[in-house]
């Protein structure tokens, strides 16, 4: 029963009610106090243990309530942190379990500075606690599927298809890095709007940095909002991006409903459901060029816009690297908007049935003709020269292709250039600058 402190103050008077009842079994309660000091003695004794029984009960129920939520967390972090070995698994597994038992002690702490708090308030303190461990076994959750695709794809070759885009978010790649080289300096905080973050840093060294930098020194270390990562995987954005062959697929049906309507200038179906193309028309459609080529002031016939918006479209950077083929030299720092539009134009329109390169070279080069640029060096200075129609370079000699990746790399030709593009009538606009005769050299050599 709930007792009240001596209801007399200083001068004796009577504590005032409404309620006639309450007020007189105060006064009844007084009254026994004054005449017997032992059991007023008694009553507090009890009343503080009963008080403090009370507030342990509330506390203990509290805490098997955040518990219960906590152990429905606790395997599908367990699973988590188990997909790693040795320091890396203590690490992440403690920060982890830190985490969760910092909320804990925040209820503790806020049921101890609010004693007057009721069932209710009690209630809902445990449950907004609870609701950020449940947020981390979400965001944890996203965490290993991004482990399980950074894993499958980290030994890839860079322009290998499926192998990661490095510039699509790169703090995950440097966090599983640092988790794979046992890395301590992980840490798992919670901030104020709710969202939690993963950060990658010597906290002591950090310390030491912050006291001793200059207001203009710029600070840098991996850290990211692991809450809003996961948020945009779930919305589309996923965790990576990989290097992927161009899906030409609507382009083709674009191409082939145009000839369905009729327009014989991208080439005609056949009487078996084929279709035969007009490459050069197809090229020029797309690249707006020869007979689609934009007057000032004339409506716009042509699909340059279609391979624009491609161009700088999410997954850019996937088809960026993948023309520059294994080991591509490609990269969000020298990507070029025109060079991509053109290959990429260029594999589309090779890739149509029935496409023959124009400028394919002769099996049997003239001894007579003297070698002046890079399509006569190759048939030259090659065991055999090859048909080249593909930006794969899948019927190019090894040597040759060898070659093309070595002046890519030094940077004498555009990336993403292929043998047929080197050898053709538009060669020189593959060269960067005195390629050509850097490339020249190049062939020379045996």
């Amino acid at each position: 029963m709930a007792t009240y402190e001596n209801p007399y103050g200083g001068k004796g008077r009577p504590i005032r009610t409404r309620n006639q009842v309450i007020g007189q079994g105060l006064m009844r309660m007084a009254q026994g106090f004054a005449k017997d000091k032992i059991a007023q003695q008694d009553r507090e004794k009890r009343d503080v243990e009963e008080a403090d029984a009370l507030l342990k009960d509330r506390s203990t129920k509290a805490k098997a309530n955040f518990s219960k939520g906590v152990n429905a967390a606790s395997n599908d972090i367990a699973k988590f942190t188990s997909g790693f070995s040795g320091e890396t698994r203590n690490v992440l597994f403690d920060e982890i379990s830190n985490a969760v038992d910092s909320l804990g002690q925040e209820l503790s702490d806020w049921m101890q500075d609010n004693p007057e708090a009721s069932l209710d308030q009690i209630n809902l303190k445990t449950q907004q606690q609870l609701m950020s461990v449940k947020q981390l076994q979400r965001d944890v959750g996203h965490l290993e599927q991004a482990r399980l695709e950074y894993i499958a794809a980290r030994d890839k070759l860079p322009g290998e298809e499926g192998a990661l885009v490095p510039g699509f978010n790169p703090h995950l790649i440097k966090f599983f890095e640092a988790q794979d080289r046992n890395d301590p300096g992980i840490r798992i905080g919670l901030e104020d709007n709710g969202n939690w973050r993963i950060s990658v840093v010597d906290e002591e060294q950090l310390g030491n940095t912050l006291n001793t930098m200059s207001d203009d020194a710029l600070l840098e270390f991996t850290s990211f909002n692991l809450t809003q990562q996961g948020e945009r995987a779930e919305a589309g954005d996923g965790y990576f991006q990989q290097v992927e062959k161009p899906d030409y697929t609507n382009l083709q049906k674009q191409i082939d409903s145009d000839i369905e309507k009729g327009n014989t200038q991208f080439g005609k179906k056949n009487a078996d459901g084929s279709y035969s193309y007009n490459h050069q028309n197809v090229n020029d459609y797309f690249s707006a060029k020869g007979d689609y080529a934009r007057v000032k002031g004339e409506p716009t016939v042509d699909g340059k816009d279609i391979i624009t918006r491609k161009a700088l479209g999410v997954d850019n950077m996937s088809n960026w690297i993948y023309f520059g083929g294994p080991d591509s030299m490609n990269d969000a720092n020298n990507f070029n908007e025109d060079i991509f539009a053109t290959t990429y134009i260029d594999n589309f329109v090779q890739g149509l049935p029935g496409y023959q390169d124009p400028t394919r070279v002769s099996n049997k080069p003239s001894a007579k003709t003297k070698p002046k640029d890079a399509k006569s060096l190759i048939n030259k200075y090659s065991n055999k020269a090859q048909p080249q129609d593909k930006s794969t370079y899948s019927g190019a000699k090894k040597s040759q292709q060898q070659t093309l990746n070595e002046a890519i790399k030094s940077g004498y030709i555009k990336p993403g250039t292929t043998i047929s593009q080197i050898t053709g009538k538009d060669r020189n606009k593959y060269f960067i600058g005195d390629g050509q005769k850097k490339f020249l050299q190049m062939m020379k050599k045996p």
